[in-house]
């Protein structure tokens, strides 16, 4: 019985211990995703005259794309595609986040972060 119940409360210590590291992984492993983006969108403009696409399929295609694939953020199974603006003038980008890290993270992540402004991955963190 004492067992048991050992067992149990170091199990109710662990789970959230385990879960925000989890939620830390997905965070950054969110950060890469769109690093990994803004380093093929800073290929593709510097061969199109400093302009980026209208949209960030653009760089899977082609005989030599510039990103293989268009990865989906591992906390909410969202593209980056929904969440990528280009200015009117094709001269600026942000690609932000479509996950649920600010929910995760409480107080660790803000609201639409990490994101990803011409090259700049920026990430918010309270504890910083």
């Amino acid at each position: 019985m004492i067992v048991i119940a050992i067992v149990g409360i170091l199990a109710a210590i662990l789970t959230p211990v385990l879960m925000r590291a989890r939620f830390k992984s997905y965070h950054t492993a969110c950060v890469q995703n769109e690093r990994n983006l803004a380093t093929a969108l800073e290929l593709y403009g510097l061969e199109n005259k400093q302009l980026y696409p209208d949209n960030i399929i653009t760089l899977t295609q082609g005989t030599k794309p510039y990103i293989t694939e268009i990865t989906d953020c591992p906390s909410s199974g969202t593209d980056y595609q929904s969440t990528y603006t280009v200015e009117d003038d094709n001269k600026s980008y942000v690609i932000e986040c479509p996950g649920f890290h600010e929910v995760q993270l409480a107080g660790v992540v803000e609201d639409t972060f990490p994101q990803a402004i011409d090259g700049q991955v920026y990430q918010y963190n309270a504890n910083e």
